[in-house]
């Protein structure tokens, strides 16, 4: 979620894909909410996520 030129983007570019048979989702860490976003006046990067990339990850297992 980015402002610039006084025009706002919010997209996904990163995803993660599995297989439910070989692999069990235990939990993810996910981006940051959007209001938390929406409260900032620059959007991303600002003071408190200095950059426009976010980290996501999964908490995973392996299933036999």
């Amino acid at each position: 979620w980015k402002s610039r030129s006084g025009r706002q983007t919010k997209h996904f570019i990163d995803y993660m894909f599995y297989s439910h048979e070989s692999l069990g989702l235990r939990g993810v860490l996910g981006p940051p909410a959007s209001d938390e976003i929406e409260e900032s006046e620059f959007k991303l990067p600002d003071l408190r996520y200095p950059s426009d990339h976010i980290s996501i990850a999964a908490d995973m297992t392996i299933l036999h």
